[in-house]
């Protein structure tokens, strides 16, 4: 069992609504606020289904679940941990870490861990910033997610802004593209980043659900080799908004010419992504972040963390 889980790759569930996640596509006049939207029955029909998927694929994946989602949807995470798979924190209201004060996300993740350890009735241990928001400006977020009690975190997409373009986004280039440990303070913090794709010496994204409606499966082999052949998982990340091919297809309130392009472009490919999934899942192992973490060697040494004043 331990030399399986160090050899799995890792697929990671962001449990959210599309509303949440993109509010300047659904909700134009929240964008310049990012004010939270609350969640709705629709990411708890399309968590479901992306269940039953994985459960086909006998697939087991760290979800990291919106404490507004299991505030309002208790049942859907006792689902989720009941179906085997990982639950740990994705913050409370989907705004970017680096759009808050220190007290605003100490209290923001206070909150997601409040309502996600009621909801299971026992401790959470990881967690993935919004919009993979930690970056280099905001850095500061790490000491408090040791401080919050967690053992691990999963919010760093090491590669240059210019590749993942949301607005506020100064990315992290420099960091480490692979899972390793950071001393906080004299605690021990596990990071385990978003796979990257080198190419030509830069460091594209890829892994995500968007990626996946359109790359070649190829590249997704290549980057899973690249990381294997380090030592290491591959780290794919998946929304449950993304096999929903049906919302986007209605017109949002109020939406000009822009968001009615960016509507289309956003849902297109969608109805692949199911099918998309269970090719990027063949031939390979996949564990969750806290079983791989187990069953890893301990480290020599961790990495101290210099925080950005």
């Amino acid at each position: 069992m331990t030399e399986i889980a160090v050899l799995a790759n890792i697929l990671t569930i962001d449990v959210e609504d599309w509303g949440q996640s993109a509010p300047d596509v659904y909700y134009p006049a929240r964008a310049s606020t990012r004010e939270m939207v609350p969640p709705t029955e629709r990411v708890v029909a399309n968590t479901v289904r992306l269940l039953g998927i994985l459960g086909d694929l006998g697939v087991r994946t760290t979800c990291f679940v919106l404490g507004s989602v299991a505030e309002r949807f208790p049942g859907l995470v006792r689902e989720i941990a009941a179906a085997g798979h990982e639950v740990a924190s994705h913050g409370y209201g989907h705004r970017p870490v680096y759009a808050m004060t220190p007290e605003e996300f100490t209290r923001d993740v206070r909150r997601s861990l409040d309502a996600l350890e009621d909801a299971l009735g026992r401790p959470v241990r990881g967690f993935r910033a919004p919009y993979f928001s930690i970056t280099r400006e905001s850095r500061w977020a790490l000491p408090i997610l040791a401080e919050q009690g967690l053992e691990f975190d999963a919010s760093l997409f090491p590669c240059h802004p210019a590749y993942y373009r949301f607005p506020g986004w100064s990315g992290w280039p420099q960091a480490e593209r692979y899972p390793h440990v950071l001393d906080v303070g004299g605690r021990l913090l596990h990071e385990v980043p978003t796979t990257t794709v080198s190419v030509l010496g830069q460091h594209l994204p890829f892994a995500g659900g968007a990626y996946l409606r359109f790359l070649p499966m190829a590249l997704f082999r290549q980057a899973a080799r690249e990381a294997n052949g380090h030592g290491y998982p591959a780290v794919f990340y998946l929304h449950p908004h993304d096999l929903d091919a049906e919302e986007l297809r209605r017109p949002v309130p109020g939406e000009d010419l822009r968001i009615r392009l960016l509507r289309w472009f956003l849902n297109a490919g969608r109805t692949r992504n199911a099918n998309r999934l269970r090719q990027l899942v063949r031939g390979y192992t996949f564990t969750t972040v806290g079983e791989w973490l187990a069953a890893r060697p301990a480290p020599a040494e961790a990495m101290a963390l210099r925080v950005q004043a």
